[in-house]
């Protein structure tokens, strides 16, 4: 055998057994290792993300015992499907993972639960849900614009979680201040070859069990992230999070205005928060919310420690119904 067969078989080996062990590897970690924290997400070109239309699994938290299957709807968000031809009294919820919420099932969900409150009144009312884990307010913006003429909201809630919304409106590819401290949304001009990278990469993620798990291990192990800096959150100066914050909370009510909807805030406290009796940032965005006469219901007035899981930072149940109650006042109160 010639020098080159003998490489050439050698490498068809090689692959052959770097193939073989993949695919045991897959199967051990499908069998042994249940994956926690796993959803299914794509890639968007706008919003950097969303959930996988009509996508179906099971969201792990050991810690908190929680195994919950989840479903999304036609256009990605944890909600019943979106019918874009009805004329129901819709009330639009923009957030993240506490509209996600895979910790509970989709009965259980606050804004499932405000919805089935207040068909009681009208058969019309619906709440829509849109929000994905991890999104900005700046995501939150753009997503409003994107959906509101399909949905029709007449009211639209912004859920504002003051435990990371400060420090995720900080990444400069969704939104930034200018020198001028102008608020610019970056187009976004991602070469074909990086768009079909990135939905490659997500897509793996979501298909293969140990690509997953491996990518948690180095990111929890190395303190690195593997999103392509979709997530990476820009260095700034201690006051540029508030400062930008309070921009996008005023754009996306000028929005929100624009179109002729009502715009209200639900602020969601950080579970810390309540245990350190900390409101400072709670404190910001009601400061806000008064210079700028938008009606706002503070949940710390509401929530107490127990209405959240444990180890995980989102309601449990029971908190959910707490934060259901409370906004249905809060629509029948002030919007």
């Amino acid at each position: 055998m010639s020098f080159l067969a003998r490489v050439k078989a050698n490498l068809l080996l090689f692959i052959i057994s770097v193939t073989f062990s993949l695919i045991l590897a897959e199967i051990i970690v499908r069998i042994f290792v249940e994956q926690e924290t796993k959803r299914l997400a794509i890639y968007d070109k706008e919003l950097g993300w969303r959930g996988r239309p009509n996508g179906s699994g099971t969201y792990i938290r050991n810690k908190d015992s929680i195994k919950v299957p989840f479903r999304y709807n036609n256009y990605g968000f944890r909600d019943d499907d979106v019918d874009e031809n009805n004329e129901s009294n819709n009330i639009m919820f923009l957030g993240d993972s506490f509209i996600e919420s895979l910790e509970v099932e989709y009965e259980y969900i606050f804004h499932e639960r405000l919805e089935n409150k207040l068909k009681e009144i009208d058969p019309k009312n619906e709440v829509v849900a849109v929000g994905s884990q991890g999104y900005s307010t700046a995501q939150e913006i753009l997503a409003f614009n994107r959906y509101k003429s399909l949905l029709n909201p007449k009211t639209v809630l912004l859920a504002f979680y003051t435990g990371n919304d400060f420090s995720d409106n900080t990444r400069k590819n969704f939104a930034y201040l200018d020198n001028n401290e102008k608020l610019i949304f970056p187009e976004n001009k991602d070469s074909w070859a990086k768009v079909q990278f990135l939905t490659f990469k997500r897509w793996l993620y979501e298909q293969s069990h140990l690509v997953f798990y491996l990518k948690n291990f180095v990111e929890s192990r190395a303190n690195v992230r593997f999103d392509g800096g979709t997530k990476k959150e820009s260095a700034t100066s201690n006051q540029y999070p508030f400062r930008i914050t309070k921009s996008l909370i005023l754009k996306l009510k000028e929005d929100v205005k624009e179109y002729g909807a009502n715009f209200g805030i639900v602020i969601i406290p950080w579970k810390r928060e309540l245990l350190n009796k900390d409101f400072e940032k709670i404190d910001f965005v009601k400061n806000i919310c008064a210079e700028a006469q938008i009606p706002v219901l503070d949940l710390s007035e509401h929530l107490t420690l127990e209405d959240y899981f444990d180890f995980d930072v989102h309601f449990t149940r029971e908190g959910h119904g707490v934060v259901a109650d409370a906004i249905y006042e809060f629509l029948n109160r002030d919007l």
